[in-house]
């Protein structure tokens, strides 16, 4: 089921100029599904193999959990979910760890295709097009030689209830980091 996004284009474009002026020109392409999408280079803290992933009881659908990386909790959501893609192998796949302005978040993504260069006049960002991606996320379409490619602000495709549900599982991580540390000592 597409959703037709229907919002003021010329906020929804001042708000993607802003985020896309202010990132670099360097774009991580990875699939989900079979589509292409791309976010700011800049904002990737690094990718993993997919581990195992502790659930959290009576969280949404695209929470998947939580992870233990480097010492510090992670919260994981699937975006296959929350764009309602076909999910082709369950629990297979990478972890694409984003560094938001105010959380770390990891995404299960499918594949690594590529680091692009897309500068903004790359970027179409008032395409008219039915999404399942909402706008307040999706920062444009990137055309490159052979596909389209989707750019888009993953925190953005967070609510403030998801991040302070994942702000409240980081703290209580450094609260029980913190314990062991004391107990140790």
């Amino acid at each position: 089921m597409q959703h037709k996004n229907e919002h003021n284009s010329s906020q929804i474009s001042a708000q993607n100029d802003e985020h896309l002026e202010s990132s670099d020109t360097k774009y991580l392409v990875f699939k989900l599904a079979d589509e292409l999408y791309g976010v700011p280079l800049s904002q990737v803290k690094e990718v993993i193999k997919a581990r195992d992933i502790k659930p959290i009881p009576y969280m949404v659908n695209y929470f998947q959990g939580i992870i233990n990386l480097h010492g510090k909790i992670v919260s994981v959501i699937d975006l296959r979910v929350k764009f309602e893609l076909k999910i082709k192998t369950p629990g297979e796949g990478l972890l694409l760890i984003i560094e938001t302005q105010t959380c770390i978040i990891g995404t299960i993504i499918d594949d690594i295709v590529s680091v692009n260069d897309f500068y903004p006049e790359d970027i179409e960002q008032n395409a008219n097009l039915e999404s399942r991606i909402p706008l307040n996320f999706f920062l444009g379409i990137a055309k490159s030689e052979t596909r389209l490619i989707s750019i888009i602000n993953i925190a953005g495709c967070l609510t403030s209830e998801d991040l302070k549900n994942i702000d409240t599982n980081q703290n209580r991580s450094g609260e029980f980091e913190k314990d062991i540390k004391e107990k140790i000592a």
